[in-house]
């Protein structure tokens, strides 16, 4: 009885994989969200070794989220991610004081704006004037002020309530009284 024998060459060819990385958001100045994904089946007991990275940045603003692979078994297809990072919102309120003419610039009085929300750090990002309806730069005689904001408009902050209020100056009460002499 002959046996005969033969060398023969096997080639194995690599899985293909899709892999799918979740999109995912967070707002400005929070931590940001875990990167994730799916993929279509692999072998069992394997394990891909997926590496996902963010593009580089925390601002707001969309980023790319892509991944690799180690395994060498596997011919990887990605459907990259975004990663959305939103405007953080910051609310307006205003300080308001009772003014009452005093003959003085009381400028510096008029109802300061309060703001809410800002990331530590970002609080030289906010500026406010004083817009008088006359245009001058005095608020000292009695009358209605308008305190508006200037530099409303962020890279990584939305404004929410009013980007102005007024303030009055009021009338002091007089009590005169006559003197006899």
């Amino acid at each position: 009885e002959v046996i005969a024998s033969q060398n023969f060459a096997l080639k194995i060819n690599k899985k293909d994989v899709t892999i799918t990385i979740f999109d995912k958001t967070s707002v400005y100045g929070e931590n940001l969200e875990e990167l994730t994904y799916t993929n279509t089946e692999i072998c069992d007991g394997d394990n891909l070794n997926v590496t996902l990275t963010k593009e580089s940045g925390v601002d707001a603003g969309d980023y790319a989220i892509t991944g690799t692979i180690n395994n060498d078994n596997y011919n990887p297809t990605f459907v990259n991610g975004t990663y959305s990072i939103t405007k953080k919102l910051v609310t307006v309120t205003y300080e308001n004081e009772n003014l009452y003419y005093t003959g003085l610039n009381q400028i510096n009085k008029l109802n300061k704006p309060i703001f809410s929300g800002i990331v530590t750090g970002d609080e030289n990002l906010f500026t406010y004037s004083y817009y008088l309806n006359d245009k001058t730069e005095t608020a000292k005689n009695v009358g209605t002020y308008v305190t508006k904001l200037d530099n409303v408009e962020f890279d990584n902050y939305n404004l929410v309530d009013e980007t102005q209020t007024t303030t009055e100056i009021k009338a002091v009460d007089l009590t005169i009284t006559a003197n006899d002499n």
